[in-house]
């Protein structure tokens, strides 16, 4: 009797097929087999999200995207969270923001475009930074500067050949180039240190501007924690000579 029961299903989910009962004469299929044959008729539905829309179109997951010529990256003054807001005049094309040791590029839709992670080394940062998928798309090493708040960047692909490198850059200095191989693989250039935005200039071969946002992202952290280490040492200074003249 369950053979029968068994064979109806299989003959009610597969209305073409020509398994009858007959088919079912000997021992009674496993309920795995039989679950696996209607996940092959009828597969589950895909989310229509980028990542399938992008695969059903032959495409990468996580496409690189593109900056347009007058994007700009801008902190926001007035937020309890670290948020850059990237434009393009007045449209807001995604966000980068500070998450758990490190920071995630979101498009307009929320969309995850690349995610960093930091590690301390010895002088400074590592930074990893990974697609939409989790897949390394290549790396930032930030190394400070003996003394005077500077520091520098190294831009390496995902297997950690160098791509462009920053030089020194000085404390609150407003301008910041990357170059590889003789050629610039970025700008970055800010109006005015207090407003944190950054106008982004990317050639057409230039750097991966999934790690040049990144690299804004983490020097106006740096910025930001001298910042507050030198009115830390003003407050000491002060303090400690207010009290010799008691």
């Amino acid at each position: 009797m369950r053979r029968v029961v068994l064979a109806c299903a299989v003959c009610l989910a597969f209305p073409g097929s020509s398994l009858s009962a007959g088919d079912l004469s000997g021992d009674l299929p496993e309920i795995k087999a039989f679950l696996g044959m209607m996940r092959e008729q009828f597969p589950p539905d895909v989310p229509a999200g980028r990542a399938a829309l992008a695969a059903a179109s032959g495409e990468a997951s996580c496409p690189v995207p593109a900056l347009p010529p007058d994007a700009v990256i801008q902190g926001r003054i007035f937020s309890l969270a670290t948020i850059y807001d990237i434009k393009s005049g007045e449209k807001i094309l995604g966000t980068v923001s500070a998450v758990k040791n490190g920071y995630a590029w979101r498009d307009a839709s929320g969309a995850l475009v690349a995610v960093a992670s930091e590690s301390k080394v010895e002088d400074g940062r590592l930074v990893s930074v990974a697609d939409c998928a989790g897949s390394k798309i290549g790396e930032i090493a930030e190394s400070d500067a003996p003394k005077g708040g500077g520091r520098s960047f190294d831009i390496r692909d995902a297997q950690g050949r160098a791509v462009a490198a920053s030089g020194p850059v000085d404390f609150l200095q407003s301008r910041i180039a990357l170059r590889g191989q003789g050629a610039v693989a970025a700008e970055m250039e800010s109006i005015h240190w207090f407003l944190d935005r950054w106008v982004v200039r990317i050639p057409a071969e230039g750097a991966d501007p999934r790690l040049v946002s990144m690299v804004i992202a983490y020097n106006s952290e740096a910025n930001a924690r001298e910042s507050a280490h030198r009115r830390h040492e003003r407050r000491r200074r002060h303090g400690h000579h207010g009290h010799r003249g008691r």
